[in-house]
Order: structure tokens, then sequence, then C-alpha cells
């Protein structure tokens, strides 16, 4: 048992039944918050599955044309492959700070 879990569940023996239900409705809400969030991220691991895939069909249709006018694509298509790259960090910035959130949730309710 992970020591996140382990811990509270030391901390409710301790209290009386009334803040017991309390605290387990509380450590239920938090674990849904974290499924859903692990879900959000196997999205956004697919969604940088169909990105790559879309990029290997950008480099093949450039080489049907002409010399000089592939480079300037092939830039083209580098640009937008680094913006798209740039959203993915910042969805995963985001569910970062929640799960830190979380965090701060779990402290102040084991003290309260």
């Amino acid at each position: 048992m992970p020591i996140s879990t382990a811990l509270p569940l030391l901390e409710l023996v301790l209290l009386t039944p009334h803040q017991q239900q309390q605290q387990q409705q509380q450590q239920q809400q938090q674990q849904q918050q974290q499924q859903q969030q692990q879900q959000q991220q196997h999205k956004q691991e697919q969604k940088q599955q169909q990105q790559q895939q879309e990029q290997d069909q950008q480099q093949q249709r450039v080489r049907a044309i002409p010399p000089k006018k592939q480079q300037q694509q092939q830039q083209l298509n580098q640009h937008q492959q680094q913006q798209q790259q740039q959203q993915q960090q910042q969805q995963q910035q985001q569910q970062q700070q929640q799960q830190q959130q979380q965090q701060q949730q779990q402290k102040v309710q084991n003290t309260a």
C-alpha cells in the first residue's frame, strides 16, 4: 500500500466515528479526481500518436513536389509540428498543476 493512503488510514483509527465518515468521503473524492486525470493523460498520449501519423503523411506528400518547393513546404510543416508540441507541453503542465493542488488538499484534510 502506498504511504499516501496508509497515513490517512492511521489517522482514521484515532478519530471519532463522525469524523471518520467525513474523511473517508474526502479520500474517495480525491481518488476519483486522480482517476480522471489519468484518463486525460491517456487521451493526450493518443493525440500525440495521431499527430505523429499526420507528420509522417505530410512528409510523404512533400516528396512528390519539385525540390525548391519541397524545402518551403517542409519548413511550413515543421513550424506546424512545433506549435503542436508546444500545445501538448502546456497541457502536461496543467496536469502537473492539478496534481500538486490535490496533494495540498490532502495535507489540509489530514491536519483538520
